[in-house]
């Protein structure tokens, strides 16, 4: 879950944190039916922090490309409602009287690239200052990825960052707007064929297109890139 309700120590007042989280993985994937899609979008839309969060978390995933385990095996749950959906929409089909439902408003899928809105701190004055390793919050990106800013050049549009990965996690494919730089100072980073340990560096020009990156054991990345990156 996000920070919103982890810090407010929030839970939902209509669903068990298991029915909760599969609830916000069948909206997501749009297997939930009419009635119910619009029953749990007037759920989120009466601000229940924990749910919303369920659903930032899956469709972070899914742009992370993480979902393809869960698409592999999915709790029996939700692979017994997706077939569900599957019938339902078979035998929909096959009455031709019946008019296609309208489509299901959905919300702005948000960005995990948090560097896009970091701007250096008002305090940050002069040409010279240090970060102790203990300063600075880490911000969840994606599941299993954390940002931490180190410093900000808003004239450049360019920022330098720590980023954490854990065991497992992927960050999605994304064209560079400016050359990106990174210094893998633990673990192991896999882009494409190439694994990256501990001392490697790596450089990605400007226009260049990065594949997804992911680690097996998780690492932590030093990285200077654009703010004005996009993902593919």
């Amino acid at each position: 879950m996000s920070n919103r309700s982890q810090e407010a120590g929030a839970t939902c007042t209509r669903y068990t944190a298991e029915v909760s989280e599969e609830q916000a993985a069948l909206y997501v994937l749009e297997a939930l039916s009419k009635e119910e899609t619009s029953d749990f979008e007037s759920h989120l839309s009466d601000g229940c922090a924990v749910c919303e969060d369920q659903v930032i978390l899956n469709r972070e995933m899914l742009a992370a490309e993480a979902f393809s385990a869960f698409f592999q095996s999915p709790p029996s749950s939700v692979r017994g409602r997706l077939l569900e959906r599957v019938r339902e929409e078979e035998q929909a089909s096959r009455k031709t009287s019946a008019s296609p439902a309208p489509p299901t408003a959905r919300r702005p899928q948000p960005s995990i690239q948090l560097f896009k809105n970091w701007t250096r701190p008002p305090a940050d004055t002069s040409d010279f200052y240090i970060r102790r390793s203990g300063q600075g919050e880490w911000e969840s990106a994606a599941p299993g990825v954390q940002f931490k800013k180190l410093a900000v050049d808003s004239e450049r549009s360019y920022v330098t960052m720590l980023v954490r990965m854990d065991a497992g996690a992927a960050y999605p494919s994304h064209r560079h707007a400016g050359a990106e730089e990174c210094f893998v100072i633990e673990g192991d980073l896999h882009v494409g064929d190439e694994v990256l340990g501990p001392g490697d560096y790596q450089f990605a020009g400007s226009g260049s297109d990065h594949g997804v990156q992911s680690t097996e054991n998780g690492c932590l990345l030093l990285i200077m890139s654009s703010q004005k990156d996009e993902l593919i």
